[in-house]
């Protein structure tokens, strides 16, 4: 009998425990979270998910592509990046995220010749790395194949 209710009472508790998250919608949160900070120019959070030792396909660093990320916004200020389509694997303490992104913008200074601002559109296909560190998702590459 005292089996029986230990029984019960041991899978209501189980069935009553909040669900962990697996890794896959762990990143998927970090990824929007990623996206949020990029769309509203936060350089600060969008590379706090950075590790510190990141570098980029191209061989870009952390602070050498920070830079080059806020001269963009500075050139586009009003520059979005929309995400089409992706998938994310994950397996143990490594996480892929394949992706393609939309990126919109105005520049904020007219072209001499035309005398209109430039309209951008572009096209980005790729890959972004990632490795977890204890509880926390670090960017550690990217790989671009197109864009």
């Amino acid at each position: 009998m005292i089996r029986t209710f230990l029984s019960v009472f041991l899978s209501i508790l189980l069935l009553c425990a909040p669900a962990q998250a697996t890794d896959s919608e762990t990143v998927e949160k970090i990824y929007q979270e990623i996206y949020h900070a990029w769309n509203n120019h936060n350089a600060d959070k969008l590379f706090a998910y950075y590790s510190k030792s990141f570098i980029t396909g191209d061989g870009i660093s952390k602070d050498e592509y920070r830079e080059l990320t806020e001269k963009l916004w500075e050139t586009y200020p009003d520059i979005k990046i929309e995400n089409q389509k992706k998938t994310i694997r994950s397996q143990d303490s490594y996480a892929t995220i394949s992706g393609i992104d939309f990126f919109y913008g105005t520049s904020a200074e007219e072209n001499n010749y035309l005398k209109k601002s430039g309209i951008l559109n572009a096209i980005s296909q790729g890959q972004t790395f990632l490795q977890k560190y204890g509880k926390n998702w670090k960017i550690e590459s990217d790989h671009i194949n197109f864009e």
